[in-house]
């Protein structure tokens, strides 16, 4: 792919969407992220599935939302990492509640009470990786090798008994190695696809050194636009937790 603007993109190779033996680090860790919308029915969602198996003795990390009008379907769970939760070509938690698989695309599975989801995505550009990490030891902390794809999300999901035929768009990341949470106090991602041709990747990080980190960029067609500024403003619920939407400026 064609780079514009400066910054620096590295693109990996197929091999890499599989999961990756894990390091001797404590805080090794390996993460496959998937958010989604399907425009036509108005529902959607966001997947995380993460082994971190040298720590506490190693555990698994289940980030579940789903949303269908009137109805959204929410888990966030850490459990211990048991032996079938990683095979050569597939990441997952909970005895396959939430499953990440690559078979030459990547797909996701969801098996739950009253929630049943078989998703497959079709990459728009190639893996590519344009996190700042040269020089910024913070930065290499928290992210060694990290993926941003957007794609197309075909495949079905049955809630509550109704069932949707999905085809909608998304963004998938996928990160692994050694990844220190104290080094970030707090981040905001924020990507999306217009359509094959137009995405974008977002993201700010205040860091544990009382520093602020800002990057992004536009994917457009074969070509790469990094961000010479970028800003993004989330509005916070009463809760302080809960997010109703924000703006990004790039």
């Amino acid at each position: 792919m064609e780079m514009l603007g400066g910054g620096k993109m590295h693109q990996y190779p197929a091999a890499d969407e599989r999961p990756h033996a894990p390091g001797p680090q404590q805080h090794w860790q390996e993460s496959f992220v998937l958010i989604w919308w399907d425009a036509k029915h108005a529902v959607g969602g966001y997947c995380r599935v993460g082994h971190e198996p040298n720590h506490n003795g190693g555990e698994t990390n289940i980030w579940l939302a789903v949303h269908t009008p009137g109805e959204s379907y929410f888990r966030n769970a850490t459990l211990p990492l048991a032996t079938g939760d990683r095979t050569a070509d597939s990441q997952g938690a909970d005895n396959g509640a939430l499953v990440y698989r690559y078979d030459g695309q990547c797909t996701w599975t969801v098996k739950e009470p009253d929630l049943d989801m078989s998703l497959r995505l079709e990459d728009f550009h190639p893996a590519i990786d344009g996190y700042i990490k040269d020089g910024e030891a913070k930065l290499g902390a928290i992210h060694s090798n990290h993926v941003e794809v957007a794609c197309r999300i075909t495949g079905k999901l049955v809630a509550q008994g109704k069932t949707y035929d999905i085809d909608g768009l998304g963004m998938r990341d996928h990160g692994w190695g050694a990844r220190d949470w104290s080094a970030v106090l707090a981040h905001r991602w924020n990507v999306g696809a217009f359509d094959r041709d137009n995405s974008f990747c977002a993201v700010t990080m205040y860091l544990s050194s009382n520093e602020i980190a800002r990057f992004g960029w536009v994917v457009r067609g074969d070509k790469v636009i990094y961000a010479d500024k970028l800003d993004i403003v989330t509005y916070a619920e009463c809760d302080a937790v809960s997010n109703r939407g924000g703006v990004s400026r790039i």
